[in-house]
């Protein structure tokens, strides 16, 4: 069966998001809100990041809580159309995925490259390692070589994402005209 979904909406925190997207005042076992904090982020692991509070971003509701969900959570609809908004979904989820990877590989490539920048460092590195200071060149080259092709593969995917949800919003006008 298909996963119940909902999307941020200025949330900053997993308590914070628990509490909008379960019946937690209403549920009157001890630790419901660590139940609901804890499924959200097995279902969503990368909610443990700060970063991954966006506004628009959608995250999956898990349903085997025993908590009540508010309004907030979409719930699966039967039938081709509620399939369609389905797959539409989890691709939304798997392009935020991808970006919040393709992110976080540039962040630490970027850190990287500044600490290859930076004197003490190279000279820590040159002492502990004299073999480095043949690559360090190389390395950094290798690294912003990596940056640029990240920022490339970012765009070509957004693009990809972007067709696929413009071809679903297609099958699905076609199935409302055809039913």
């Amino acid at each position: 069966m298909p996963s119940s979904y909902a999307t941020l909406k200025g949330e900053r925190t997993i308590s914070t998001l628990a509490k909008r997207l379960f019946d937690i005042d209403g549920d009157r076992r001890p630790g419901a809100l660590r139940i609901a904090e804890a499924a959200l982020l097995r279902a969503n692991p990368q909610l443990k990041r700060a970063e991954a509070f966006r506004s628009g971003r959608i995250i999956i509701v898990p349903e085997d809580t025993g908590l009540k969900t508010t309004d907030r959570v979409i719930k699966p609809k039967g039938g081709v159309g509620g399939a369609l908004d389905d797959t539409a979904i989890r691709l939304k989820l798997a392009s935020q995925l991808l970006e919040n990877e393709i992110e976080s590989d540039t962040k630490t490539s970027e850190k990287t490259l500044k600490q290859l920048g930076e004197r003490q460092f190279i000279a820590k590195l040159k002492k502990a390692v004299p073999e480095s200071a043949k690559v360090i060149p190389q390395t950094r080259k290798s690294i912003k070589e990596r940056v640029k092709a990240n920022a490339t593969v970012k765009e070509r995917y957004a693009k990809a994402f972007e067709t696929a949800q413009a071809e679903i919003e297609r099958l699905k006008k076609l199935t409302k005209s055809d039913g």
